[in-house]
């Protein structure tokens, strides 16, 4: 397993993790039901546009659902569905959810110790060049690979990382028996799991990843100021109605993603279509290279967020000309319009 083992070490020491493990999975959901840290707990997820994921791997009675990532809303989901003899896990994205939300990581860590909840991060969007979700507090920090291997994986692949058993508190350190929980679990339950060994017969993939640590820097950077790019021209188009961005200065939470957010607001931008105007034509008239480029590759990629009747569309920027990418779309816009 040297391989595999070295290359998540160079993982766990650039996100500041205690320890990081890879393992196949579909996302970071499917990832956390693997590791069965949310076995018999009550999981209070912030994942509206993710549901689906959540209850397909998950024991939906265990489940509670919020819509905005804030922490009185995990408190009160919390002791709602609490009981004694569960424990307790906070589920956030770094930026996600519908709108893109961007959550105090600082303040919700702190909350969910003094609630006795584990706090888990999926930081896919964000990446770990764009939020160090770990030294902000979290316990566990999930990301999907695909941006790290520049959409070259021939499998879905989740880095699951777990902080150190220490935490910063009032300018002291504070012991964090939550996280050495999380790491014994771990180290238990996927040191031989069939998820994480199978990489071991995928040479392609772990040269992808261990590729992609080497230019992560550099090509993330792109894929933000690429975002932001094309967010302020969406943002100034006279057919869109709504433009969701971190970045903007209209977004709810613009200063907390100054705060939580590294090197920019995220590649991702989720935006409303004209009244009556849906995605799925939307994306046909963009062109079906932009639906099917490969997650966190070079080439912006498109979905319908609330499916192809919806009317809201999420693009995430790839390293490509953001130039071309706005001239496609405001050729589509006036094909549909």
């Amino acid at each position: 397993m040297g391989d595999l083992v070295s290359i998540e070490e160079r993982y766990a020491c650039a996100c500041s993790a205690r320890a990081s493990w890879f393992m196949r999975a579909a996302h970071a959901p499917a990832a956390l039901a693997l590791t069965g840290l949310a076995d018999r707990t009550c999981l209070v997820a912030c994942a509206n546009d993710f549901t689906a994921a959540f209850l397909q791997g998950f024991d939906s009675t265990c489940i509670r659902f919020i819509d905005r990532p804030c922490v009185d809303e995990f408190v009160r989901a919390g002791r709602d569905a609490g009981s004694k003899d569960a424990s307790l896990v906070w589920f956030v994205n770094s930026i996600g959810c519908l709108g893109l939300r961007v959550p105090d990581l600082r303040a919700l860590a702190v909350v969910a110790r003094e609630e006795g909840a584990l706090l888990v991060v999926d930081n896919t969007v964000a990446s770990l060049f764009g939020c160090r979700a770990l030294s902000l507090g979290a316990h566990v920090v999930l990301e999907a690979l695909d941006r790290i291997a520049a959409g070259s994986l021939g499998c879905k692949v989740v880095a699951v990382s777990v902080a150190r058993d220490q935490f910063k508190r009032g300018g002291h350190r504070a012991d964090d028996p939550a996280a050495r929980t999380a790491l014994n679990h771990l180290e238990s339950r996927l040191s031989q799991s069939e998820a994480r060994t199978s990489l071991l017969r995928d040479a392609s993939s772990l040269d992808c990843i261990a590729q992609g640590l080497d230019t992560v820097e550099v090509r993330m950077q792109r894929h933000m100021d690429n975002a932001r790019a094309i967010a302020e021209y969406l943002s100034a188009h006279p057919a869109i109605p709504r433009v969701d961005y971190p970045g903007l200065s209209a977004h709810v939470d613009r200063n907390v993603a100054s705060s939580v957010l590294m090197h920019g607001a995220g590649p991702a931008i989720d935006f409303a279509l004209p009244r009556g105007e849906r995605a799925g034509e939307f994306i046909r008239a963009l062109g079906a290279e932009y639906r099917t480029a490969p997650a966190g590759g070079p080439r912006t990629r498109v979905s319908a967020l609330e499916g192809d009747g919806g009317c809201t569309v999420r693009l995430f920027a790839g390293t490509d000309n953001p130039l071309g990418v706005v001239d496609d779309i405001d050729r589509a816009l006036r094909g549909i319009v």
